[in-house]
């Protein structure tokens, strides 16, 4: 092969690799190119054989890679055919996206030098994607099945326990061994629930994993876009944040987290107070920019003090198992918010 054209070709996979497609297009191909890429129509001008190729970066191709087999030259043309293999570098993608036949003819004009005019990618993968992407959607449906019954047959048991610990709390045995066994029970459901979390958790990132690869495969084909479809349906509706506050739910019901009393205490505080004719007072003198609205914020600053306190009281009285529901809380949403930021 003409030492020219190799030289052309490396510069052209240099600058794709480096991310820079207009350099890369503008110095390869001759400006009536044709470029013939898998599962794309062809591009017959230079600004669509850039959109061509900048598609592809977009898909997640990172590398080009192109070697010769064999060339023949005659005249001004030259014909070179060989291996191309796409690439990428991004996690949950392999090395390679795509393979197969490259097919060069090359145009020599004085005082320009090579130019392609023609060159045609004939992928040999296609098939195997295809049978990866049903291998991603029978991962996806059995991960899903998992989840499902994990949710289905979890919430039955929790359900079922914390309505059993409800009629043991409200037995009235006040003696020691009465509050070891109250204690023992909100623990376990405690430790129940947070693993069912955990695994239920995990298959969740198992199932996304296989759906950022189904969705990436269906990206670099273009003509399929079933998962995409239903990953962008599942993300509007936040059904795993929903999962994560219906775990919260059964943790906050356990029987020995009295959180209603201090609840209830917090908002009569406030009713109370937004009721006083003082406050109403208040507020007319404030909105009327009267030195008075000190008055009303230094009203507001002693109201939440008071309910700052009726809380930390209640914190510092808890029993042990219900500081063991508030540690579990805080490790669920920790989990939670480091898996959708990393994993999900």
């Amino acid at each position: 092969m003409d030492p020219r054209i190799a030289h052309l070709e490396t510069q052209f996979v240099e600058a794709f690799n480096a991310g820079n497609v207009p350099a890369a297009v503008s110095a390869f191909y001759a400006t009536d190119a044709i470029l013939v890429l898998p599962h794309r129509p062809p591009a017959e001008s230079l600004p669509d054989i850039q959109t061509s190729l900048q598609e592809l970066v977009t898909n997640g191709v990172q590398t080009l890679t192109l070697k010769h087999d064999q060339s023949t030259s005659t005249g001004n043309l030259a014909y070179v055919t060989g291996r191309y293999t796409f690439g990428s570098n991004q996690y949950g993608s392999p090395p390679e996206l795509d393979v197969g036949i490259s097919t060069i003819l090359y145009r020599f004009l004085a005082g320009v030098g090579w130019q392609a005019i023609v060159h045609v990618c004939r992928s040999d993968r296609r098939e195997h994607l295809l049978d990866e992407w049903k291998e991603c959607r029978t991962s996806i449906e059995r991960f899903d099945k998992l989840i499902v019954d994990i949710r289905k047959y979890g919430f039955t048991l929790i359900t079922g326990l914390l309505t059993a610990g409800a009629f043991w709390f409200v037995k009235p045995d006040d003696n020691q061994q009465a509050d070891y066994a109250r204690s023992g029970i909100s623990f376990v459901l405690n430790v129940l629930i947070l693993a069912l979390f955990i695994i239920d958790r995990a298959n969740e990132v198992f199932l996304r994993a296989a759906v950022k690869r189904a969705e990436r495969i269906e990206k670099y084909l273009g003509s399929i876009g079933l998962t995409t479809a239903i990953s962008d349906a599942a993300e509007k509706t936040g059904i795993v944040t929903w999962a994560v506050v219906l775990y919260t739910l059964f943790l906050l019901v356990d029987p020995s987290l009295p959180l209603l009393k201090p609840l209830f205490a917090v908002v009569a505080d406030a009713l109370t107070w937004l009721t006083t004719l003082q406050f109403l007072d208040q507020v007319r003198a404030w909105w009327q920019f009267s030195p008075s609205y000190l008055a009303l914020f230094s009203e507001a600053g002693r109201w939440l003090v008071k309910c700052f306190s009726r809380v930390g009281y209640w914190i510092v009285a808890l029993p042990p198992a219900g500081i063991m529901t508030l540690v579990s809380l805080v490790l669920m949403w920790s989990y939670h918010f480091y898996t959708k930021k990393k994993l999900l």
